[in-house]
C-alpha cells in the first residue's frame, strides 16, 4: 500500500478514535452535572483516560488501515518479494501507531514477520488517539519480541504471560 494511502487511512482512525473519546467524555461530563458535581471537561478527560477508556489491540487497528495480515502458519506459502512486501507495510502501519521495532535489522524477514504476528499484534492498547495513548517499543529477544509501553501505568494494558 502506498506511503500515502496508509497515512490517509491513519488519518481517518484516529479522527474516528478522538470523536470516540470526545463522546465518552461527554457522557461523564453529562453524568457528573446530574450528581451536582463539578462539570469541568479537563478533569473529566483525565478521568476517562486513566479509568474508563476501553481496551481494542493492533490487530483491530491495522485492519482499519487497511492491513490484513497472514497467519503465522501461512507464511511458508509465501514467497520472499511477498513476505518483504507485507514486512514493509507492517512496519509503516506499526510506525504510525507509535509502535517503534529496533533491532531487527540482522533478522530474517519471515522471522521477524513471524514474532510480529506472534507477539505484538494482538497485543491490547487503550483505544485512544495515538497522540496521546500508548507508546509501545519492541526489540528482538531470544525466539520472541520484548514489549515495553510508554504511557501513564494507569493507561497500561495488564501485563500478558510470557510464552
Amino acid at each position: 500500500m502506498p506511503p500515502e494511502e496508509l497515512r490517509r487511512r491513519f488519518d481517518r482512525l484516529e479522527s474516528g478514535c478522538i470523536r470516540r473519546r470526545d463522546r465518552r467524555i461527554d457522557r461523564l461530563v453529562t453524568v457528573a452535572e446530574r450528581r451536582g458535581e463539578d462539570p469541568d471537561r479537563l478533569f473529566w478527560s483525565i478521568v476517562h483516560d486513566l479509568e474508563h477508556v476501553p481496551t481494542t489491540n493492533l490487530r483491530a487497528r491495522l485492519r482499519a488501515l487497511g492491513l490484513e495480515l497472514p497467519s503465522v502458519a501461512s507464511l511458508a506459502d509465501l514467497g520472499p518479494r511477498e513476505v518483504d512486501s507485507i514486512l514493509a507495510n507492517l512496519l509503516e502501519a506499526l510506525s504510525l501507531l507509535e509502535v517503534r521495532v529496533r533491532g531487527h535489522q540482522g533478522l530474517d524477514p519471515r522471522d521477524l514477520l513471524a514474532r510480529l504476528l506472534r507477539h505484538v499484534v494482538d497485543h491490547p492498547v487503550p483505544d485512544l488517539p495515538v497522540r496521546i495513548g500508548d507508546r509501545m517499543h519492541v526489540r528482538p529477544t531470544r525466539g520472541g519480541l520484548a514489549i515495553a509501553s510508554a504511557c501513564h501505568p494507569a493507561l497500561a494494558p495488564p501485563p500478558r504471560p510470557r510464552e
